[in-house]
């Protein structure tokens, strides 16, 4: 009796486990199916494919553009009100916490390939030949999805309006387009935006409390020439996704590795 029970224990779990296989190759398969769907349009138009590819590579219309959006939101806030100062502080540190965060997951995820790579010859590339573009970083989860719903999410706690208008600028002038190019599966930027959602939702409750107990955004505690200068920087490297800083410590660890 106890080992005919162990048998369909074991059954139980073979099919168990054959089903999860089955969802997921389900998703898969969905997830390619609308890759290709929305790659179907690459190469039709060498104007739409400029546009895309200006979109995908350009700092300034990606960052630039959220970063533009976030000094709207600081300056409709009174300039004496430093309590919404410290509240538009706090939206700074979010976003690259989540990106710190993801990036580190991502290397203990199972390593993902860029669909240009992947279905290489397979789907439209503008690109030519697969390129070795980004093929040390795993897809899984996008960068710019992570850092820029963080951003635009935490930014609709300080003004929605503005948080929301960054928020659908992300999904279809920043993310969409490296769908349209194979640079990342439509399942990158969904997690991505649950990611950076997530981080955002729990983080900036609990670091704006912080700032706004301490009065960080008030000119007496932390100077304006201080303030200023330090949110320009960190708006200029989220812009660019900390591709400076990235670099530099880069250059730093090759000297001793």
């Amino acid at each position: 009796m106890a080992a005919m029970r162990t048998c369909g224990i074991g059954r139980k779990r073979k099919k168990r486990r054959k089903g999860y296989g089955t969802i997921l190759e389900t998703i898969l398969a969905f997830d390619e199916y609308l890759l290709k769907s929305i790659n179907s349009l690459a190469g039709r138009s060498d104007f739409l494919d400029v546009v895309v590819f200006r979109f995908a590579f350009g700092d300034h219309l990606k960052g630039g553009v959220i970063m533009m959006l976030f000094w709207l939101a600081w300056g409709l806030g009174k300039p004496a009100d430093w309590h919404h100062r410290s509240r538009m502080l706090s939206v700074l540190v979010v976003a690259p916490l989540a990106v710190l965060v993801a990036r580190g997951a991502a290397n203990f995820l199972p390593y993902r390939d860029r669909p240009i790579r992947a279905l290489d010859g397979e789907i439209n590339s503008i690109f030519g030949p697969a390129p070795s573009l980004f093929s040390d970083f795993s897809a899984f989860p996008s960068d710019h999805a992570v850092l820029f719903a963080a951003f635009s999410l935490a930014l609709i706690f300080v003004n929605r309006k503005v948080g929301l208008f960054a928020l659908a600028y992300t999904c279809v002038f920043i993310c969409l387009p490296r769908i349209y190019l194979g640079l990342h599966w439509p399942a990158d930027i969904l997690g991505g935006v649950i990611i950076g959602g997530v981080f955002a939702l729990i983080l900036y409750p609990q670091i704006s409390r912080i700032v706004v107990r301490r009065r960080l955004g008030s000119p007496d505690v932390v100077p304006d020439y201080v303030s200023y200068p330090l949110a320009f920087i960190i708006t200029f490297e989220t812009a660019t996704l900390f591709r400076g800083s990235r670099s530099i410590a880069q250059d730093v660890i090759s000297l001793f590795v």
